[in-house]
Formats: C-alpha cells, sequence, structure tokens
C-alpha cells in the first residue's frame, strides 16, 4: 500500500473521528462554564480550574526568568557563560580543529597548496568526492546507488511514496461530507 492510499485512509478517518468527537463536544459544552467566570481558584468547574492553573503557570514563569545567571562553571537551560568563557571556548574549538598539525598544514590556504602539489592524492580525494550527493548539480548515480543512498537516509522512492500532487484536503472534505 503506497504512502498516498495510506494518507488517504488516514485523512477519510480522521474526518470520520472528527465529526464524532464534535458531536461530543457540543454536548458538554455547557459543562465547561463560562469564560467570564475566571476569577477564582476552586475546581468546581473546568473554567475554575484552568484559572487556578494559569496563576501557578505565571508563578513559575516568574521564577524561571529570574533565576538565569552567568555561571563559566556550568551548562544548562538557566545559565549563560561569560565572554571570557565563550571566547576560550571558541580557542579549544580550533585547537581541537588544528589538532597538532604541523604549521605548515595548520590552515585551509596551506592545505589547498598541499593538494594542488599532490596530484595523486587530489584525485583520489576528488573521486571520492565525486560519489557524495551533491545539492548545486544533477548527478548520475545507478539504480543500485540511488537505493543505497535512500537506505542510508531512510528515505523513500517515488514509487513507494504515490503521487506527491495528490489533494488530501479534498480526501479529508469529501470523509467530512460522507459521515
Amino acid at each position: 500500500m503506497s504512502v498516498q492510499s495510506q494518507t488517504t485512509n488516514l485523512a477519510i478517518r480522521t474526518a470520520t473521528e472528527f465529526n464524532v468527537a464534535y458531536t461530543r463536544i457540543k454536548s458538554i459544552n455547557d459543562l465547561i462554564g463560562n469564560a467570564g467566570q475566571l476569577t477564582t481558584r476552586a475546581t468546581s468547574t473546568l473554567v475554575a480550574a484552568l484559572n487556578g492553573l494559569q496563576t501557578d503557570l505565571s508563578a513559575l514563569q516568574t521564577a524561571q526568568q529570574n533565576a538565569t545567571s552567568i555561571s563559566d562553571g556550568t551548562t544548562g537551560g538557566t545559565t549563560t557563560w561569560s565572554s571570557q568563557k565563550t571566547q576560550d571556548m571558541i580557542n579549544a574549538a580550533i585547537a581541537a580543529l588544528v589538532n597538532g598539525a604541523p604549521t605548515a598544514l595548520d590552515t585551509l590556504k596551506e592545505l589547498a597548496d598541499q593538494l594542488a602539489n599532490d596530484q595523486t592524492s587530489l584525485g583520489s580525494i576528488l573521486a571520492a568526492l565525486d560519489k557524495r550527493v551533491r545539492v548545486d548539480a544533477a548527478q548520475g548515480f545507478t539504480a543500485l546507488e540511488q537505493a543505497q543512498g535512500r537506505a542510508n537516509i531512510g528515505a523513500y522512492g517515488a514509487g513507494e511514496i504515490g503521487n506527491p500532487d495528490h489533494d488530501f484536503v479534498t480526501d479529508f472534505n469529501n470523509a467530512l461530507t460522507q459521515a
């Protein structure tokens, strides 16, 4: 069964359930209460309970906003690093990227010059790069290479997906009128 037919079935089933839920919601609407009653923390109605929840959420939000601070010793959602710690981390990342490379090869320019002077290595690198999926130009892959590429990233082929231009909104609307 294609993704298209599965999605069509989902749209029809969703519309049917939507109609059932809509009917039930209309029947319990009187139990919810009037939004104008949002003045107490009583839980006798849903509106009163929501009012109490809103008060609690506001207090929690205020506490969370006041909890943020600068802390070079920890990383978390309520702390931030100082500018010095940030710069130190950038410098450490650069050092890790260079990773003890000799001075003659520790910049992109130096690496480019070395590759230009060593055509054998450059040819091997270019051949390997040629088998990588490009986003800036069309490529010719065999069917086996295409299938492997899709498997590597968990993608489906056109035959498995169905018609990408199918109008699922029409399916949904048709199902609403038939339920």
